[in-house]
C-alpha cells in the first residue's frame, strides 16, 4: 500500500514544473495538494494567501501566492485535491524536521 501512495504522490509532484526558486506551476490555476495530509493553518498575506499542510509523513508544505483558499484549516487532504487558485505561479516550500527541502525530495526519508 505505501509503494502505490508514493507513487501517485510522485505522479502529482510531477505535474507541478518549476518556473523559479520555490515557483511552481502546473498548466492550470489551481493549486493542488501534493500528498495526503492536514491543513494546520491559512494566513493572508497582502492581498494573497499562504495554506501551510503537514503531510501523512510530517513533511510541512507550504503554498504561497495564493488568490483564494479553496480550503479550512484541519480539513484532511487527499493528493491532488483543490487547495486554492493561483494567477503566474504557486509559490512552494517543504521543511522535514525544521529543514528545507525541495519539492522533488519530498519521497526521500
Amino acid at each position: 500500500m505505501s509503494a502505490s501512495l508514493v507513487g501517485s504522490e510522485m505522479c502529482i509532484r510531477d505535474r507541478y514544473e518549476a518556473v523559479g526558486e520555490h515557483r511552481y506551476h502546473n498548466g492550470t490555476n489551481e493549486a493542488t495538494a501534493v500528498c495526503e495530509g492536514i491543513i494546520v493553518h491559512i494566513e493572508a498575506q497582502n492581498e494573497t494567501y499562504c495554506v501551510t499542510m503537514k503531510s501523512d509523513d510530517g513533511v510541512m508544505i507550504n503554498f504561497a501566492n495564493l488568490q483564494e483558499a479553496a480550503v479550512q484549516e484541519d480539513e484532511r487532504i487527499r493528493s491532488g485535491a483543490a487547495l486554492g487558485t493561483y494567477q503566474e505561479y504557486v509559490e512552494i516550500r517543504c521543511f522535514r524536521d525544521g529543514e528545507e527541502i525541495a519539492l522533488e525530495d519530498m519521497s526521500e526519508g
